[in-house]
């Protein structure tokens, strides 16, 4: 799950109507990724792989696939090599791809607020149940 079942998470999320989320292509490829590589890293046997794969395609289609996903434009790309190479690579892009689209991002991960940027609104739903 996206939320990982976070109560406050889970109720702020669904207020929002889902042509209002967006995900960047970075997050979905981060998604992929990771199940490419838990399936065919861990997993010894078929079965397991084709559980893990299953698994993959049944997030895409029950949660991912609902919402717009947001492509790295050319106006992103100039944006990300705008910003200070404080945080990880993927992360520079999600927040490149925030300003570019004029989103909030909402992240649980503290690094984004190092690249100090007034623009870039940045919001930690799980902080805020805790």
């Amino acid at each position: 799950m996206l939320y990982d079942g976070h109560e406050t998470v889970v109720a702020k999320w669904g207020l929002i109507p889902d042509d209002d989320i967006h995900l960047s292509i970075v997050t979905v490829g981060e998604v992929v990724r990771g199940h490419w590589l838990y399936a065919d890293r861990n997993n010894k046997n078929e079965p397991q792989v084709q559980k893990t794969y299953n698994e993959l395609f049944d997030q895409f289609t029950e949660e991912l696939c609902v919402f717009k996903v947001c492509d790295y434009r050319p106006s992103a790309l100039a944006i990300f090599r705008e910003l200070p190479n404080t945080v990880k690579l993927p992360d520079r892009r999600i927040a490149a791809m925030a300003l570019d689209y004029g989103l909030v991002l909402i992240t649980h991960d503290k690094d984004f607020s190092r690249l100090n940027r007034d623009d870039l609104i940045i919001e930690d739903w799980a902080k805020e149940g805790e």
